[in-house]
């Protein structure tokens, strides 16, 4: 599905690491490329509140808009329904 949407791990990586509200800096970001995965690494002591708050802020980010798309059409982590 990622290559479908011309997206890339890196991608991904690079707009939660962009993304204000998160907060989380390049060298918390790990890519996993023989999983497909991207782990995140909590340097705090309320890793579980940290937890909840980065679960609630994902589904905003905007990973990627592509040029060739209107303005108005972006892709955006979500959860499934």
């Amino acid at each position: 599905m990622l290559q479908q949407l011309e997206l890339t791990l890196d991608d991904i990586k690079w707009a939660l690491v962009n993304a204000p509200k998160l907060g989380i800096k390049a060298n918390q970001v790990t890519v996993v490329g023989n999983k497909n995965r991207l782990r995140i690494f909590i340097e705090e002591d309320d890793k579980f509140g940290r937890l909840k708050s980065l679960k609630r802020a994902l589904p905003s980010v905007v990973v990627k808009v592509s040029s060739w798309l209107s303005l108005c059409r972006r892709m955006v982590i979500e959860q499934p329904t």
